[in-house]
């Protein structure tokens, strides 16, 4: 996987007007935006579940089900938790996209990878990564930028894309 534009935290509260004027930015470049969602919920966020879906320059991945140390967990609960949240995903994104299965999700829309929060790891999380097919991502140098879209602003998204 080449290197990637990484926002983390998109969830349910996340506004889709603030959400959208960084991604703006990242359209005006041509750029990938990958952003690390915490599903919990997260359909009924309507608006900013359908923006994702519709932009082809939005990558989906995962973040987990909610922001907590999945360091800490047990392998059988780990796993459990992360399909959920993938399932939860693919599940609302086919249906909003009146697909019947994932694989009619375009690419950008498959989430295939786990970005753990805080990028803390355990062998737990590993094994569940690779026993679910999901590529484990938590090292700075897998991605060109980690940032926050509420912390960042648009000018900053612009010098990082330049």
């Amino acid at each position: 996987m080449e290197k990637f534009y990484r926002d983390d935290d998109i969830n349910v509260y996340t506004s889709v007007g603030e959400f959208h004027e960084i991604h703006k930015v990242f359209r005006k470049y041509k750029r990938m935006h990958t952003i690390a969602c915490e599903m919990r919920n997260l359909w009924y966020n309507k608006g900013l579940f359908w923006y994702i879906l519709q932009d082809p320059l939005i990558n989906v991945e995962l973040h987990g089900w909610t922001h907590e140390r999945y360091k800490n967990h047990d392998l059988g609960p780990l796993m459990n938790e992360l399909r959920m949240a993938r399932d939860y995903w693919n599940q609302h994104a086919a249906r909003m996209l009146g697909k019947t299965s994932v694989d009619e999700l375009p690419e950008t829309k498959k989430i295939t990878t786990f970005f753990p929060p805080w990028n803390q790891v355990s062998s737990n999380i590993e094994e569940a990564c690779k026993l679910l097919k999901l590529r484990l991502s938590y090292k700075d140098e897998d991605c060109h930028w980690m940032f926050h879209f509420w912390a960042t602003t648009p000018k900053e998204v612009a010098e990082k894309l330049q």
